[in-house]
């Protein structure tokens, strides 16, 4: 009986060194990711730090590990794109959570439905990523800046689903809301969201006039405000304003050479600059243009690239080769 004593409380000193180290090495692998925007600085950490996770369940069983286990399969499959993976593993997770009372916080089972909205986003099941986000909401009350992260995923896909009108419900944002540097980014989304619904809508100088007035997202690194001057780039051509055109474009390739030298250039925007001008320098003439439909398709298959690959969640969401395909006439359809 002594045995059996000692053995217990070994297991339960193994148990909570395995969970100590989890914690830890969970917390030091989140701060790595938080730090940087591509997947090679910190591929390697992440896999070693699921390995000796799964090391410490397995000796463990654990639900706690259990829990940390799986929000970082999921990072890695999310990350490589492989959005089946993870919404098997989602799933998994909301189990876990919903079952074990030592998991389970509001606020955790919350983040796992607002998870699982946006991974169905992604996988273009844009009505259970409503449902999903809607459910997700009740956990995360007098939470303002999360009620505004459901509120984007809901504005994704509606706007996908062409449902312009309930787009409306969610690009309000409370002016009273204390802004500081990472929320004034937030808000100017929310603006750069007004200004995609505008252009859907074909009120294109309105666009304009949203992107204009709110260059607070001029701040961001992650394609918002090439994306913000490549729409505004797409209105002009919509309108055939052809002098404003030439000193859009102009600028557009200064910024995008200064970029090019921060590695924070994705190829695609350059991309989408040639094919611009291709179709400036003909004056909108379709017959014109035509004739440069063999340069045009050229541009486009390099887009084809998985590194240049139009992504559902993200800036571009008037999708670029989507609106010259309907312009121009251009069949090209490659997302």
């Amino acid at each position: 009986m002594i045995e059996n004593i000692k053995n217990e409380i070994t297991q339960v000193e193994v148990n909570w060194l395995a969970l100590n180290q989890t914690q830890r090495i969970y917390q030091s692998i989140i701060n790595t990711i938080s730090r940087h925007s591509e997947f090679h600085f910190y591929s390697e950490d992440l896999n070693n730090t699921i390995l000796i996770i799964k090391d410490n369940f397995n000796r463990t069983k654990s639900s706690l590990i259990k829990y940390y286990l799986l929000n970082l399969e999921i990072e890695q499959a999310q990350i490589l794109h492989r959005y089946s993976d993870s919404n098997i593993l989602l799933m998994e997770l909301q189990k876990l959570i919903k079952e074990n009372e030592s998991v389970y916080t509001d606020n955790r089972y919350g983040t796992v439905l607002l998870n699982i909205s946006n991974n169905n986003l992604l996988l273009k099941q844009f009505d259970s990523a409503i449902e999903y986000a809607e459910n997700s909401r009740k956990y995360f009350k007098g939470i303002y800046l999360t009620q505004k992260i459901v509120d984007e995923i809901l504005f994704y896909s509606n706007f996908y689903k062409n449902e312009l009108l309930e787009c409306e419900k969610y690009i309000i944002f409370n002016s009273s809301f204390n802004l500081n540097e990472s929320t004034e980014v937030l808000f100017s989304k929310f603006n750069y969201y007004k200004a995609c619904l505008e252009f859907k809508k074909g009120n294109y100088f309105k666009c304009i006039d949203i992107l204009n007035a709110h260059k607070e997202i001029e701040k961001d690194k992650e394609g918002w405000n090439i994306n913000r001057r490549i729409l505004i780039i797409l209105s002009r051509i919509e309108l055939g304003e052809f002098d404003s055109l030439d000193l859009s474009l102009s600028n557009m390739t200064k910024y995008l050479n200064r970029l090019a030298k921060t590695n924070f250039l994705n190829p695609r925007f350059a991309i989408i600059l040639k094919i611009c001008m291709v179709i400036v320098r003909e004056n909108l003439d379709i017959n014109r243009i035509e004739k440069k439909k063999k340069l045009i398709l050229k541009y486009l298959e390099v887009m084809k690239k998985e590194d240049m690959k139009w992504q559902i969640k993200s800036p571009e969401l008037i999708n670029f080769e989507d609106w010259i395909a309907a312009k121009f006439v251009i069949k090209s359809r490659l997302n």
